[in-house]
Formats: C-alpha cells, structure tokens, sequence
C-alpha cells in the first residue's frame, strides 16, 4: 500500500524546495553584463574623446581581470541597476550634483557623494561612483535608463557591492551620517527616518580615533556576500581631514597611488616613509592613452600591499568642507591590474615615470 504520509512528506519538500529556490532568483544584487548575479564588480567608464568612443574597463568577482567593453545601455551594469531598482524594498538614490542641465547649482551642505543603495528582506548592493546627474533623470524627475548627456566627458568610476539585508540596514545609516543629497527614497519595510543616525556604541561600527591624524571620522567594517571584507572610511562635514590625507595610510600601514579630480588644483603630496599620498598623473587602459585632466573618477591602491580604494571625496582644497566616504577592500590581483594602469605618477614635488617591475 501507498504511505499517505511519505507521499505528502515528499510532496512539500518539493513544494517547499521549488519556493525557496523562486525566491533566490528575485534577490537583489551586483550585476554582469551577461546580467548574472555577482559579489562585485568595478567599472572604469573612459573618457570618450581618448577612446574614440563609449567604452569601459570591466572586472568582477568572477572575472577578476579587467576587460574593455563597448557602452551599450541594454547590458551597461549601472543601468541594470536601475532597471531592478522596483524589486527593493529600501531604495536611496543620492547625488551632489543631480541636475538635469549644468545651470542648477548644488549645495555645498550636502556630502560630495553619489550612491545608490538598495535591498530587500533577504539581500541587496551598494553602487558608490563618480557620474554626475547618475542616475538620469527627466525634468519631470522620472528616473531614466540612460546614461546623463555628460558621460564619456571625464572619466568616471563605479564600485558595486553585493550584500545582505544586515548590511543594508548598516550601510543606510553609513550613508545617512554623511548627509547626503537624497533625489529619490521609498521603502516598504518602515519610516525610513528610522535608526536614522549611527550609534557610535553599537558592535556593529568601528569608531576608532587614529591618532596619528586625530581624526573624529568614523570607520565601519561591512562585508559583501560572499564575504569580502570592506572597510567604509566616513569623513563627516567638520573634520578636515581627509581620508586620502593619512587616515587611510595610517589603516593600513602603506603609502598610496591616488586619483581624483584635480581642479581647481590637486593637494601635495604626502610624503611620509611607507604612508605617502602621491597623485596619479597619466594612465593606460588596454592602450587607451589619457592624463587625470580628462578624468572625475576617485580611487586608490596601496604601494605594497594593494589594497583597492574607491570614494567620492577629491584631493583638493575645497573638499575639506563637504562630507563623503572612501571604501577600501584588499586583493591583491586586481589591486596589481589597477596599478598598471598607472604610467606616471608625482613623487614629492616632481613627476616620476612608474614602473612596476622594479
């Protein structure tokens, strides 16, 4: 005879597997251009003119090697993004300069950032670049799948980061402590004013003082999915330091290769024994030729042991007054891609030809 109860037994292990499985194919997270879900990714959008064309630098969890592509809005991972988006549950779209022309003019009061952060019940990303008026917006301020008119003019940088729903709860008031200018923000899971600020005594933060530059910024320890370690540096509005400064070589015991936006002029540089600060001067990305005044991306690696950086703070002056954060991770192989793209670079106070094999 037929057992009625192991027949329904295995009738809702089946059910129960079939549902579970449903529900990990709607899980938000980083995308590929093959539109896969992965832990990470980095893109270097190039500037238009030097590549003689649209095309980006490419590298992820599953890759790990940087590859160019050709722009196209259908597979650009930004953009699908922004095409999922409505599957979140808690979504925060920021940026210091979100206008739909170039006459608007921002506010200093906010942070010099732009991110979007986004995640359900079960998992989310966190995207931080450097693109102007991204995500594109209509007059009307409809959310537009299409990159803003000023892309390919500089370029720009995008580091996206899969993570849970624990992570999200913590990235969202990382990003909120820095105040920046939030164009769109909805949530189905509760008063987004909630928890609105970092408790500087939860477990969760690291709020350490480095004394070696007596920062009152804050430093928060995330993890992305599949557990790369992040290490988020906060620089809040009344602090004038930095994190490019010191605070980030202080971390991590090395001196650091950095690009960012140059103008009106670029800091100088840092030149402290294994804790340097040193301007990118002129890059090459698979023979793509081009200097940092034609590039607004914001990074860094580490002389040494190349840690991998990503923020939205410049080296220059006025960035002392505005708030923004600079994310950092250790791998070794794309840090060491990262650091042939450099060809030169400042050595306190002259320019030296860089050469990694020496």
């Amino acid at each position: 005879m037929i057992n009625v109860k192991l027949l329904l037994t295995a009738f809702l292990i089946i059910l129960l597997s079939s549902s579970t499985k449903c529900e990990t194919k709607t899980n938000i997270s980083c995308l590929s251009p093959s539109n896969e879900n992965i832990d990470w990714f980095i893109i270097y959008l190039l500037p238009e003119k030097e590549a003689k064309g649209l095309f980006y630098s490419y590298a992820d969890s599953n890759t790990k090697s940087f590859k160019n592509y050709k722009y196209n809005e259908n597979t650009f991972p930004p953009l699908s993004l922004v095409k999922n988006l409505n599957k979140a549950e808690r979504k925060f779209m920021w940026n210091d300069d979100q206008s739909t022309d170039d006459t608007k003019k921002y506010s200093e009061s906010k942070a010099h950032s732009k991110g979007m952060l986004a995640y359900d019940n079960i998992s989310g990303f966190h995207l931080l670049h450097s693109l102007p008026r991204f995500p594109n917006i209509s007059n009307k301020g409809e959310i537009l799948f299409t990159l803003p008119s000023n892309a390919g003019h500089f370029g720009q940088t995008f580091l996206c980061l899969s993570i849970s729903n624990v992570e999200g709860k913590k990235l969202e008031k990382a990003v909120d402590e820095i105040n920046p200018f939030y164009y769109d923000q909805s949530s189905k899971l509760g008063n987004l004013q909630e928890e609105s600020a970092i408790n500087t005594n939860d477990s969760n933060y690291k709020n350490d003082k480095l004394e070696t530059n007596n920062s009152d910024n804050i430093i928060v320890s995330i993890t992305t999915l599949k557990k790369l370690s992040i290490q988020l540096f906060l620089k809040k509005k009344k602090d004038s330091n930095l994190p490019w400064e010191g605070e980030i070589q202080n971390y991590y015991e090395d001196g650091f290769y950095v690009e960012t936006w140059t103008r009106p002029s670029i800091l100088p540089n840092v030149c402290k024994k294994n804790r340097e600060t040193l301007g990118v001067t002129n890059l090459s990305i698979d023979n793509i030729d081009f200097s940092d005044n034609a590039d607004h991306s914001k990074w860094g690696v580490s002389v040494k042991k190349k840690i991998c950086c990503y923020g939205d703070l410049n080296r220059t002056e006025s960035q002392k007054k505005r708030s923004g954060m600079v994310m950092c991770f250790e791998n070794k192989t794309i840090g060491t891609q990262i650091s042939s793209f450099i060809t030169e670079h400042t050595c306190c106070g002259k320019k030296k030809a860089l050469s990694f094999l020496e």
